[in-house]
């Protein structure tokens, strides 16, 4: 553990046991929830890869047009 989160810990000690339930429910959460989204954006990469191979060839053989914003 590092220093910075033994600390943490520490102060996190201090604090009514409600607060500890509901800090360590959110911290949970939180950690879930990145794991999750780490999976969601592993399992696309090659998705990426392929979009961006397909643009590629589309403008190799003149399917594309330059992007020109619009002027308001």
């Amino acid at each position: 553990m590092t220093k910075l989160l033994d600390e943490a810990f520490a102060l996190a000690r201090e604090l009514p046991e409600d607060v500890q339930d509901e800090l360590a429910a959110r911290m949970i959460a939180e950690l879930i929830e990145d794991d999750a989204f780490d999976r969601k954006i592993a399992a696309t990469a090659g998705k990426l890869d392929q979009l961006i191979d397909t643009a590629l060839a589309e403008d190799d053989v003149g399917l594309t047009e330059e992007w020109k914003p619009i002027e308001r």
